[in-house]
């Protein structure tokens, strides 16, 4: 990795992720502040609102992760990176356009951002040992392939998504749960999925998800 100047379009991409997170980190936590009414009244959120609300939350978040991967993506590929260093690049575009058609590749409508094997390949192929990707996907990989379940029984009515979220379930708490995936996500994290030496007091699965993306972005894009 070789030392740059800072690259403006980079930094631009850097930001718009983190403050997509601040906001939906923002709006959860507010969320026990929130009334709605009904029939004259003013009346607390409850908890199964609350638990929807964050689910749409954790979209927003995911989605978050994925432009970020995609654009930075891009822009590693046609303009070597910012303020700290830049990747070996294997193949090269000359152009933006050219990018974007070599990440999409033959014969595919749209990227896949959202599997982290595939990212992780992807990276294989155009950058020097994948970096400055493959570290921290490496590093974040059970988180991310955890989020994912979560994203995908979040937005997905079928069977397989939602026998691999209670599969994932009781890996974490041990036994069978009935929750939905906003419920999980704003309970307290389960032993299994806090990093080692960090507690988790005040912290919810949400928060820590964010937290994850978070430091993961700032190594990709120092």
């Amino acid at each position: 990795m070789k030392k740059r100047l800072p690259n403006p379009r980079l930094d631009g991409i850097s930001r718009r992720f983190h403050r997509t997170v601040n906001e939906e980190l923002a709006f959860v936590s507010s969320l026990g502040d929130l009334h709605y009414r009904r029939g004259g009244k003013s009346l607390p959120l409850s908890a199964a609102m609350m638990a929807r609300l964050t689910e749409v939350a954790f979209l927003r978040l995911f989605i978050a992760w994925e432009e970020f991967l995609d654009a930075s993506f891009e822009e590693y590929l046609f303009t070597p990176p910012g303020k700290t260093a830049k990747p070996r690049i294997v193949i090269r575009a000359s152009n933006r356009r050219c990018a974007k058609e070599l990440i999409l590749g033959e014969r595919r409508q749209f990227v896949e951002w959202s599997d982290p094997a595939a990212v992780r390949d992807r990276a294989a192929i155009f950058f020097e040992d994948g970096e400055p990707y493959e570290s921290v996907l490496s590093l974040i990989l059970i988180h991310l392939n955890r989020m994912k379940t979560v994203r995908n029984r979040t937005v997905h009515p079928s069977q397989y998504a939602e026998d691999k979220f209670l599969k994932m379930i009781r890996e974490l708490y041990g036994r069978a749960l009935q929750m939905t995936p906003g419920t999980f996500l704003r309970e307290v994290p389960p032993g299994p999925l806090m990093p080692p030496g960090q507690p988790a007091v005040n912290t919810s699965v949400f928060q820590l998800f964010a937290q994850i993306l978070m430091a993961g972005a700032k190594r990709i894009i120092p």
